[in-house]
Parts: C-alpha cells; sequence; structure tokens
C-alpha cells in the first residue's frame, strides 16, 4: 500500500501553485540612448519577479522597469511619435541576480546584471542599466523567509 502514498504525495505537490515573489520597486538611475544619438538620464523604478532560483546560488526573473512620463515625452519627441507609442514600463526576461556578497537580513541585497534594453516603438531608442541592486526586505511572509 506504500505505493499509494507516494502517488498521492506526488499528485499534491503537482497541484501545487508556484510561489511568486517580486522585489519592492526601488528607483534606478538609467540612462537613454535615443534615436538621435544623443543620451538622457532617467531616474526610474524597477523590480525584479523571481522565476526560478538556480543551484548556483543564482535567482532568474523579469524585470519590469517603469519609464517615468518626462522620459518618455523626450523618448517620443525625439523619434517623432506620441505619447501614447511609447511605453510606460519595459519587461525583460530571463534576467540573472546574484546575491551581493556579504547581503544578510534584514535586507539581502540581490545584483541585477543587465545592461542595455530596446525601447519599443521608440525609433531605436535603448536603457543602458549600469549597476543595478533591487532589495529583499526581511518579513514575517513566508517568501521572504526563504530568502
Amino acid at each position: 500500500m506504500m505505493g499509494g502514498w507516494i502517488t498521492l504525495a506526488t499528485m499534491a505537490r503537482a497541484q501545487t501553485k508556484p510561489l511568486v515573489f517580486t522585489t519592492t520597486p526601488k528607483p534606478v538611475n538609467t540612462r537613454v540612448l535615443l534615436s538621435d544619438g544623443s543620451g538622457l538620464a532617467v531616474r526610474g523604478r524597477a523590480s525584479l519577479t523571481v522565476t526560478a532560483a538556480n543551484e548556483d546560488d543564482t535567482l532568474t526573473g523579469i524585470l519590469l522597469y517603469a519609464l517615468p512620463d518626462d522620459a518618455r515625452k523626450k523618448i517620443a519627441q525625439t523619434a517623432s511619435k506620441t505619447l501614447n507609442d511609447i511605453p510606460g514600463s519595459i519587461t525583460i526576461k530571463g534576467v540573472s541576480a546574484n546575491f551581493r556578497h556579504g547581503t544578510a537580513c534584514p535586507l539581502v541585497r540581490l545584483e541585477i546584471s543587465v545592461k542595455e534594453a530596446e525601447i519599443n516603438g521608440a525609433g531605436g531608442a535603448k536603457l543602458h542599466f549600469g549597476r543595478m541592486a533591487l532589495d529583499v526586505q526581511e518579513t514575517p511572509e513566508q517568501i521572504n523567509q526563504l530568502f
């Protein structure tokens, strides 16, 4: 009868929904290289939704970067587009994150490795990222405790 218990346990695991964790949005400085060759300093907000924890102690996820409206207006002007043509946020899939050396609770810092991303609909404008760190704040929630 032991095989029946194993089957039930396997079925229970298969029906469990994966835990989803997103960092709190944080101000992040970037530089936008506009289609006319000029640059624009931008201070948007970034967050990371973790999609996988890897065996090498890295995380993989989806980075969401929200562009402020003043930057969107400048990008639209340079690209001869309307404000509605320029997205309010940029989504970058497959982003790798490392735990910053020496990071510890109550604030776990993740270093994100993204160099650039194209802004769709902006006539070739690109976001250029420098060093970026996002935070996981310790809370009583189960997912935060896993970090």
